[in-house]
């Protein structure tokens, strides 16, 4: 049923008259078109692709990820070229590899202890043991020292030395091992001034 503010086409409607048309508002604008019945394709590589999806909200919802995972999330979204929340960023990672045949193991529950002025030890836990790297700088969007970690426990543990004192140092986790993946968010601490 049409909501109509005023006489018809005079101010603004919205809803549909019938089947035929359908009145709504679209950047400000009252607008009106013609009523369609939206296609539903249920083509093999549409169903493997909404497959993809329902596989990485489930992860998604599945996953003990914490408030500072989420802010991660969304640290890293912010550091992308696409405008994007950061629960629609682990939904691209996730799809992204999947596409890949690629299997993800997502990277959750991260730590940052015994911060000094030049070095840091940061956890994070992973379902799995495979390859995983830490990447860090001094901004979000430039990340180029690389360090290796010990696994243990589901548990990842990296050691960073040399930091700069006195600044913010960004990192994230990514999982490199061949035909595997998995990144986390952006996190982020400062060191202590000399």
């Amino acid at each position: 049923m049409a909501k109509v503010n005023l006489p018809l086409m005079s101010a603004s409607a919205s809803g549909k008259i019938a089947k035929s048309l359908v009145y709504f508002n679209w950047k400000g604008l009252d607008v009106v078109r013609s009523y369609v019945i939206p296609s539903n394709p249920r083509t093999t590589s549409q169903l493997t692709q909404r497959g993809y999806f329902s596989d990485a909200v489930d992860m998604f919802h599945d996953t003990s990820f914490t408030d500072l995972d989420r802010s991660a999330f969304n640290l890293a979204a912010t550091a992308s070229k696409i405008v994007m929340s950061g629960f629609n960023w682990f939904m691209q990672q996730v799809v992204d590899a999947l596409r890949a045949a690629n299997t993800f193991h997502p990277l959750y529950q991260c730590s940052m202890s015994n911060i000094t002025k030049n070095s840091a030890t940061v956890t994070i836990k992973c379902g799995v043991d495979k390859t995983a790297k830490l990447y860090w700088g001094t901004s979000k969007n430039f990340l180029p020292n690389v360090v290796s970690g010990t696994f243990s426990n589901y548990t990842w543990t990296f050691s960073l030395s040399s930091l700069p004192s006195d600044s913010y140092i960004y990192f994230y986790v990514k999982n490199t091992a061949n035909g595997e993946s998995g990144i986390s968010g952006v996190y982020y601490f400062k060191t202590l001034a000399s």
